[in-house]
């Protein structure tokens, strides 16, 4: 249970990216054995410098207020349904990536579609880049992201549907510095 410390840590990121002087938290229990991880993850939020090297995820808003998916959902663009050749536009704002030396170890965006397109029929263009195809992990569509395809603040990624018809679920950027398992 509780909020993934990777999602945690990309919301917060993308809140000082936007100019935010503090975070604040609703219904975080530290105190519970089962969410003990939650006192460094409120030590670290709170301090946009501990961020930095960190694992994260960066969500486009979705669908209805969710315990496990807490966003802003004012702007909500997902799920979006995709017929052939019409273009979708999601919005998806991401904090600081670090370069150089720093950069992270794996950029990725994760698309949940239902159904799972073939991945030679759906083509995505992030920021003007267009994405190599991506692989099929489960119900998601994982794609390596050129560095230069990503930026703090707002990031455009259209996705447009060779052929069928699919329900964009969820779109993501995972930002790993650590090598998994």
């Amino acid at each position: 249970g509780g909020l993934p410390p990777e999602l945690a840590r990309g919301l917060a990121s993308r809140y000082w990216q936007q100019g935010g002087d503090g975070m604040y938290t609703f219904n975080w229990f530290p105190d519970q054995k089962h969410l003990r991880y939650q006192v460094d993850l409120l030590a670290m939020i709170g301090d946009p410098k501990r961020l930095d090297g960190t694992d994260k995820i960066f969500a486009a808003d979705r669908g209805s207020p969710q315990m496990a998916y807490p966003h802003n959902w004012m702007h909500t663009r997902l799920p979006m349904t995709l017929e052939p050749n019409q273009v979708g536009t999601v919005p998806i704002t991401l904090g600081p990536i670090a370069t150089g030396s720093s950069a992270p170890k794996t950029l990725q965006m994760h698309v949940e579609c239902d159904p799972l397109p073939k991945v030679q029929s759906l083509s995505i263009m992030l920021n003007g880049t267009r994405l190599p195809p991506g692989q099929v992990a489960g119900s998601r569509l994982v794609i390596a992201l050129p560095p230069a395809s990503v930026r703090a603040g707002l990031n455009k990624a259209k996705l447009v549907l060779s052929r069928g018809k699919v329900s964009v679920k969820a779109l993501e950027i995972h930002v790993r510095h650590q090598l998994q398992p």
